[in-house]
């Protein structure tokens, strides 16, 4: 039988005392116009910040999905395995300062003024930048909402052997 273990007199256990409070985040100095504190704090604080999904392109492709493909074509299948931490305080702040001007996305969080620029979006995103490409028409001409909407799923003649990949909550594929 084991002897239990005696503390010598002047120890303490750590593991016994309470542990610090947690700071939440101080929107002062976040937010440089003190008159937009109100305004922040009732319509924007509380908003959810969805956790952001990654997913390679080869999990895509073994999956069945019909999208994979489609991204490549595009380039664009780096934004989508992009990770790495995100902080929703900071994320709710940088939309809230948002602001466009000639096709520019501006931001200020914690003092930092941001910039989104092309070359931020072709060198870190990753994101092709074409000429013909920045144009959105207002009329779509042959869209097809359903076809669309069956592009995004898994080919329905691929025979999957576990069929838990088709449950997603109450929605079943």
């Amino acid at each position: 039988m084991a002897e239990p273990v005696r503390r010598t007199r002047g120890q303490r256990s750590y593991s016994s005392e309470s542990t610090p409070a947690v700071r939440d985040p101080n929107i002062h100095g976040w937010i440089s116009d003190e008159d937009l504190h109100p305004t922040y704090l009732q319509r924007w604080k509380e908003r959810r910040v969805l956790r952001h999904k990654f997913a390679t392109i080869n999990w895509l492709q073994a999956s069945g999905f019909q999208i994979s493909h489609m991204l490549m074509e595009q380039g664009i299948q780096h934004l989508l395995e992009l990770q790495g931490r995100y902080y929703p305080d900071l994320v709710r702040v940088f939309y809230y300062n948002l602001k466009t001007r000639d096709g520019i996305a501006y931001s200020k969080v914690k003092g930092v003024d941001i910039a989104l620029d092309y070359n931020i979006w072709t060198n870190v995103a990753r994101l092709p930048i074409f000429d013909d490409a920045l144009h959105v028409p207002n009329d779509f001409g042959h869209f097809n909402r359903i076809l669309t909407y069956r592009s995004f799923l898994r080919d329905p003649a691929q025979d999957l052997p576990n069929r838990k990949h088709l449950l997603v909550g109450p929605l079943k594929m």
